[in-house]
C-alpha cells in the first residue's frame, strides 16, 4: 500500500529556497526582517536569580531552515559587494 504524505508547504519552502538576492537593497531588508537568533528565548529573573527558562520557539516555525537559508545569502551577498 503506497501512502503519500501530502505536505502543503513544500510550494512555499521550496519558493523561499529558491529565491535569489539581486540588490543591495533587497538584501539589507532581509537581514534585518529576518532576525539571527530566536527572539522570544528569555531568562526570567527576580534579582539575579534567574526562576525560570523559555526555551527558543523558533525551530518550532515550519519555515525556520527556509528563512536563515534566505538570511544567510543575503549576507553572503552583502558581503561579496563591500
Amino acid at each position: 500500500m503506497n501512502t503519500y504524505q501530502l505536505d502543503l508547504l513544500i510550494p512555499i519552502r521550496k519558493k523561499l529556497d529558491a529565491s535569489a538576492i539581486h540588490n543591495f537593497q533587497q538584501a539589507e531588508y532581509l537581514c534585518r526582517l529576518i532576525p539571527a537568533s530566536c527572539p522570544f528565548e528569555r531568562d526570567l529573573k527576580i534579582g539575579d536569580r534567574a526562576i525560570a527558562h523559555i526555551p527558543s520557539l523558533c525551530k518550532l516555525n515550519p519555515f525556520y531552515e527556509q528563512l536563515i537559508g534566505l538570511r544567510f545569502r543575503a549576507q553572503c551577498y552583502l558581503a561579496r559587494q563591500s
